[in-house]
This record gives structure tokens, C-alpha cells and sequence, in this order.
């Protein structure tokens, strides 16, 4: 995908750039200008005019790249600012599943960073091509030969960025796989430390495989460093063999003022057209993350915007609804309603696709057929997300309550009530203290999900991460409680002591064929009619 950039954006860039070229320009003219005025022999008025040039030159130069530098850097980084925000909103508003799909997105987003280096590198690319041509252009006033030897060294010199940059580009993918190896080896190093410390076998595998992913990036990054450098010694030989050419082929050709002034020259920009080749290789990784970036946001096709909750949406109906995962794995809702005011209990088997039918039911996950209906009308995702309140088996802990209102006495008797209220606080808008055991953080996420007042909660096995006491509180008197306020809970449970609490016990029932696995929704023996399959 072609990203583009704001039109507003591109015409401010492009005066900055015609200003930034006007100062390189200038700056390439006085190489001719110098040279000039030390290899003829020039008249006193000459001689002034060629210092007001030369003055007025260096001023140009200074001033522009001086003045305009600042303001495109400025211009790059709002770019930058406006493609985060868009790769952002992209996340945000994409489908789950699109998500799930999703390949190295972290590396996409670190790399982000290396379009920040787009500025300079662009501006120090335009200024060495900008004084290279102006002093090309010289040579050619001073000498027809002198001008095609340096112009043909030139032409070979370019013939052989397209190899480097390919060697570049193949190298600098088999650099950031094994970055993101060591990365991942280290993040496994960190999240089970205690086991490891405690299991020397398990500690000697991973340091292997971390020597291993150490050695590839090595190796990745010598050929990087090698295409570059390959390039710029072949520059600097056919630099060389200009000037050698110069030298002795046209010696006899060339008057010797002119052939001093031609060598120091190709001698100056000998270094120039090294940097610029160089340069040109960096803008290929800005111009490999800006197409990954499209790339992935191309894989993320936006999805209707969630809309308010609907006024009447008693009740939510799923029939006949599908959903598959690859091969392995295939989900059967034949028939499921959820009623306003009811507490239901989802149980089943581990990799039964209970978290599945909750993905579903809340709409982060679109189904393959059959149809979703509230009140009778059909429901996309977007209608039913807005409608729940969710705490799931992984649910991330913010610092702080985006969008949700926060009433101090509420939110204190709610901490209070999960007894967190010792642990966490809210200063400033941010919860302090959120080194929580992972039964805690439960407790938290539920208390934000309650302070939404949303028309239906989903919890996802949240007793299983509480202590037998809580547990229990939970089942005996929160729900209860919650339901009385005229909440609809569904929850996963596996705490069958406690299943006599909720309205409807609705099963998950796993079928195994040809090695794919087959879930389906089966209605209680308590309510057939309610739940049925």
C-alpha cells in the first residue's frame, strides 16, 4: 500500500526542499569559485567580483540550510507524528481476528523510529547531489574532456548502487529476524527468571539459542556493513582512475591550470559522491519501514466506527452461528439467547471455545454465517460491542480510566468492597499502585468494568484467579447483588458447587473428527428453550 502524505504537508515540504536546494546549490559554486580564483590569475576588479560571489554564496548557503534545516525536521516529525497516529487508529479500529493475523507489527512499530532519520538523511542527500551537479557543471566549462572521464566514473559508480541496495535490503531483513530473536529470547529470559535459576538444563538451552540468534545478527549486520562498503571502495577506484585518465591520457589535451583545477576537483568531491552513494543506501531502510508500515496497514481494513449502545436491544439472539479457527478448530452456536436481567454460566472443557463465544457474542470477533439479533433486528459488530463491559482471562491493567467517569466516593467504596483499597489509589487522573497479584488485577479490571455501566457484563473465568474466600463472596454475593441492580452477567465458570446461583448453565460440548476439533452450544437441563442447540 502507497501511503500518502498530506497534501498541505507535501507543498510545504517541497518549498522547503526548492529553498534547501537554492542553498546547496550555492554551496556547490563555491568549490568552482575557489578553485577559480587560486588556479587563473584574475584583475583586481575580477578579483572583488569573485569575493562578492564567493561572499554572497557562503551567506546563501549558511542562511538557508541554517534556517530551513529546523523547519523541515519540523515538517518530518509532524509526518512521522500523523503516520503513528494513523498506524494507531488503524489497530484501534481494525477486527480482531486482523489483529491475531498480524506478522512482526512490533518490528513495524520500533522501526517506526528510523523515519525520524528521514530529514537529515534526505536533506544531506539533496545537498551532496545539489553540489556535485553545480560542480560537475563546472568542470564542464573548464574542460569537455574532463567532464565526460568524471561523468563516466560517475555512471559506473551508479551502475552498482542497485546490486548494494538489494544486498542492503536482503541483509538488513535477516538483521531485524534476528533482532527480534534476541529480543523475544530475552523477554523469555526476564518472564521466567525463577525458572531458570532452578532448572540449569532449561537456562543452558535458552543462552544457546540466544548465541545462536547473536551470531545470525552478526552475520546480518557484517553484510550490511560489507554492501557499503564494497560500494565505496569500487566508488573511490573509478574516482581514482579518473583522475588517473586526466593525468596521463588527456595530459597533452588540458592546459595544466586547468588540469590542477579538475584533479582538486574530483579530489573534493570524490569524498561528496562516497557520502552521497552511502546516503542513498540509508534512505533504502527508511524507504523499506515506509513500505512496511503500508503493508501493514493494508492488512488492517477498517471497520465500522462502534455506535451508542442501542435503547432496546433485549434480547441478543445468536443462530446458527459459525466461526472457525484454521482447520483444527470450529465453533457451533446453534442457538444462543441472552436475555435482559439474566446471570448465565458458560461451561466446557478447556479449548472448548468459550473465550471464542465470548469474542463472538461481544462482537470483536464477526462470524463466518448465521445470524446475531438484537430485538429482532440483525446486529453487526459495531452495534454490539458498545454494549458490554468485559473482563477477559488476559485483560490488560491502564494507569488510567480512559473515558469513563470517575465518581471519587464511587470509585473508593468500589475499591473498598474488592478490598484493593490499601493497594490502589487515584492521583491525577492515574491509579498508583498497580504491583497486583494477578487475583487483584482481576479485581481492578472489574471494578473499571462496573464503573462503565454498561448493560451486560462478560467475565471470563474471573473466580479462578481469586482465593477460596473471594471466590466464594463472588459467587454468593456479587452476582446476586449485581443482578439485582438489573445487570445480564454471563460468565465462565468452572466452579460447579456454585452453578445452582445462575438462571442458565449453558455447555460447550467438544467433538473430535479427522482431527479437527468441533465445539457446540447445548442449552441446560434447567431452561432447554432458553439456551438450546
Amino acid at each position: 500500500m502507497k501511503l500518502e502524505i498530506d497534501p498541505q504537508q507535501r507543498a510545504r515540504g517541497a518549498r522547503l526542499a526548492l529553498i534547501a536546494g537554492v542553498g546547496n546549490v550555492a554551496l556547490g559554486l563555491l568549490i568552482p569559485v575557489a578553485t577559480f580564483v587560486a588556479y587563473h590569475a584574475v584583475t583586481t576588479a575580477g578579483l572583488a567580483i569573485c569575493a562578492l560571489a564567493y561572499l554572497a554564496l557562503m551567506i546563501t548557503s549558511h542562511w538557508t540550510r541554517v534556517r530551513h534545516a529546523a523547519e523541515f525536521a519540523v515538517l518530518f516529525d509532524a509526518v512521522i507524528t500523523d503516520l503513528r497516529v494513523r498506524l494507531f487508529d488503524r489497530v484501534r479500529q481494525a477486527e480482531l481476528r486482523a489483529v491475531e493475523r498480524l506478522d512482526g507489527v512490533e518490528r513495524v512499530i520500533r522501526d517506526v523510529e528510523w523515519l525520524a532519520d528521514l530529514p537529515i538523511k534526505l536533506l544531506d542527500t539533496i545537498r551532496r547531489g545539489l553540489s556535485i551537479g553545480s560542480s560537475s557543471l563546472y568542470m564542464l566549462v573548464l574542460s569537455g574532456y574532463g567532464f565526460l572521464v568524471w561523468g563516466a566514473a560517475v555512471a559506473l559508480a551508479g551502475r552498482l548502487l542497485p546490486a548494494a541496495l538489494r544486498e542492503t535490503e536482503r541483509a538488513q531483513g535477516e538483521f531485524a529476524d534476528a533482532a527480534d530473536e534476541i529480543d523475544a529470547h530475552l523477554g523469555r529470559a526476564i518472564a521466567g527468571f525463577a525458572q531458570l535459576r532452578v532448572d540449569a538444563t532449561a537456562r543452558a538451552g535458552l543462552a544457546a539459542d540466544l548465541r545462536t540468534a547473536s551470531a545470525r545478527w552478526g552475520r546480518a549486520r557484517v553484510r550490511v556493513d560489507d554492501a557499503a562498503n564494497t560500494l565505496g571502495i569500487h566508488t573511490q577506484g573509478l574516482v581514482l582512475a579518473a583522475m588517473g585518465v586526466i593525468l596521463f591520457r588527456f595530459r597533452d589535451s588540458i592546459d595544466p591550470a586547468t588540469r590542477g583545477a579538475l584533479i582538486s576537483i574530483m579530489f573534493s568531491l570524490s569524498l561528496g559522491l562516497l557520502f552521497l552513494l552511502r546516503e542513498l543506501l540509508a534512505l533504502e531502510r527508511v524507504g523499506a519501514t515506509w513500505r512496511r508500515v503500508g503493508g501493514l496497514i493494508e492488512q488492517l481494513p477498517p471497520t465500522p466506527v462502534d455506535r451508542r449502545p442501542p435503547a432496546a436491544w433485549d434480547p441478543i439472539r445468536m443462530r446458527d452461528v459459525r466461526f472457525a479457527r484454521g482447520d483444527r478448530f470450529a465453533l457451533h452456536i446453534a442457538d444462543f439467547t441472552l436475555r435482559r436481567g439474566e446471570l448465565v454460566f458458560v461451561v466446557g472443557p478447556n479449548g472448548s471455545g468459550k473465550t471464542t463465544l465470548f469474542r463472538l457474542l461481544t462482537g470483536l470477533y464477526p462470524p463466518d454465517s448465521g445470524r446475531v439479533t438484537l430485538a429482532g433486528a440483525p446486529a453487526d459488530p459495531a452495534r454490539l460491542r458498545p454494549l458490554f463491559a468485559a473482563v477477559f482471562a488476559d485483560h490488560p491493567i491502564f494507569d488510567r480510566l480512559f473515558g469513563v467517569p470517575v465518581d471519587p466516593e464511587r470509585l473508593e467504596a468500589l475499591l473498598e468492597r474488592f478490598g484493593l483499597s490499601d493497594h490502589v489509589e487515584l492521583i491525577d487522573g492515574r491509579f498508583v499502585g498497580l504491583g497486583l497479584s494477578s487475583g487483584q488485577r482481576m479485581r481492578l479490571a472489574l471494578v473499571v468494568a462496573l464503573l462503565e455501566d454498561r448493560p451486560i457484563l462478560v467475565l471470563d473465568e474471573w473466580a479462578a484467579h481469586q482465593d477460596p474466600e473471594t471466590r466464594r463472596w463472588f459467587y454468593t454475593c456479587l452476582l446476586p447483588e449485581l443482578r439485582a441492580e438489573g445487570r445480564t452477567i454471563i460468565a465462565i465458570s468452572h466452579d460447579d458447587r456454585y452453578f445452582d446461583v445462575a438462571d442458565r448453565v449453558v455447555h460447550l460440548a467438544v467433538h473430535t473428527a479427522a482431527e479437527r476439533r468441533f465445539a457446540q452450544l447445548a442449552g441446560s437441563a434447567a431452561d432447554p428453550e432458553a439456551g438450546g442447540a
